[in-house]
This record gives structure tokens, C-alpha cells and sequence, in this order.
């Protein structure tokens, strides 16, 4: 029992330490004492997440991601656990395992408007267009001022070909990011034949192709 309540203090202490050693030692310092804090406790959840970003940030999203995985071990009903690991998985492009830990992010915790952007991104590109701008319509509706989910559904309409859809995503898009906007409609203009050459006709190939043959 004494052994529990010495863990749970320097659990405690494990973010304020951590802080201190950062700010007077730099980031490396302060990673050595989050390591020291989970060597004193094993199910120190707070010094694995912190772990798994400082291998993050130092380059190693492989080694970041067995220290997150023990993380959402412990906190398997944290909603953020969840989200960091998908985060992770991401970055190693294993699409389907991050769809999966975001999907169970925004389960947890649906007001997590980043578990539904990371949700929408790893839909989009399994092709699953549909339900890909459901989740980018989460994220904009916890996030109404921010341009990413807005410029991603505007895209994606044009993409489904719905360009009226995307003319007015771009359209609300200007009351508040006027410059994102712009670029947006210049990015989704329809490309026209280059400047002195007419445009093939379609048919025109095909019947040039049935005379060669």
C-alpha cells in the first residue's frame, strides 16, 4: 500500500518536474525525466503519452508508437489516448489501424474536432468519399472558423463532381479566410486548352484510332 501512494505521488510530480527540467535543461532533459518518472512508475499513463511525443518529435514515430500503445493500454477510455495513437499511425501511413483508433477517439470523446479531422483524412483516401466529408462536417461544426475542413469538403465536392456544393464551400469559405478562399478557387478552376491549340474532340481520336486499324 505504501509503495501505491509513493507511485501515485511521483506520478503527481512527473508533469512538474518534466516542465521545470525543459525549461532549464531544454527538451532533452526534460524527456530524461519523464523516462525517470515511468521507471518509478510503470502505469504512469501521463509519462508515456509524454514519452511517445518526445519520440515523436525527436524523428522515431515508430518507437513513439509502442510508448502510446502502452499508453492507450492504461487509459483505454481516454478519448485523447485513442487520438494520439491514430496520429501516430498515420504518420506511418497505416491508414486503416489510425481509421480505427480515430473512429474510437471520436466515440469517446466527440468533441475531439481533431480525431474527426484525422477520421475524415484516413476515409478520404481508403476512398470513402461520402463518409469522408461526414467527418470533415464534425470537425468544421466544432470548428466553424477554421479553413482546413471547409477547403477539404469544397475539394472533395468537386471531386464527386458537385461543383455547386464546392462553389458554395469556398463561397462561405471567403466571409472568414478570404485569402484560402482565393487560392481554393484558382486551385479548383477547370482547366482550359492551352493558349493557340484547339481542343481535341473526343470523337475525333477514336475515329483516327478505327482508320489506323
Amino acid at each position: 500500500m505504501a509503495a501505491r501512494v509513493a507511485a501515485l505521488g511521483w506520478q503527481g510530480l512527473g508533469p512538474a518536474l518534466a516542465g521545470a527540467a525543459t525549461l532549464l535543461g531544454g527538451q532533452g532533459l526534460g524527456a530524461r525525466v519523464w523516462l525517470w518518472c515511468w521507471r518509478r512508475n510503470r502505469l504512469d499513463a501521463a509519462a508515456l503519452a509524454a514519452l511517445a511525443y518526445w519520440r515523436a518529435r525527436s524523428g522515431r514515430p515508430r518507437a513513439a508508437l509502442r510508448w502510446q500503445g502502452r499508453c492507450v493500454q492504461l487509459r483505454p477510455q481516454s478519448g485523447q489516448a485513442h487520438f494520439n495513437l491514430g496520429f501516430l499511425l498515420e504518420q506511418l501511413q497505416q491508414d486503416e489501424a489510425a481509421r480505427l483508433a480515430f473512429e474510437r477517439a471520436t466515440e469517446l470523446a466527440p468533441q475531439l474536432d481533431l480525431a474527426w479531422f484525422g477520421l475524415a483524412r484516413c476515409l478520404e483516401r481508403q476512398g470513402r468519399l461520402d463518409e469522408a466529408l461526414q467527418a470533415y462536417q464534425r470537425n468544421a461544426t466544432l470548428q466553424p472558423w477554421s479553413p482546413h475542413a471547409h477547403a477539404a469538403m469544397a475539394r472533395l465536392q468537386q471531386r464527386l463532381g458537385r461543383p455547386e456544393q464546392a462553389q458554395a464551400l469556398i463561397a462561405h469559405l471567403r466571409g472568414f479566410e478570404p485569402r484560402v478562399a482565393a487560392a481554393l478557387q484558382q486551385e479548383l478552376q477547370p482547366r482550359g486548352p492551352a493558349p493557340g491549340r484547339a481542343a481535341a474532340h473526343p470523337l475525333v481520336g477514336t475515329r483516327t484510332q478505327q482508320e489506323a486499324a
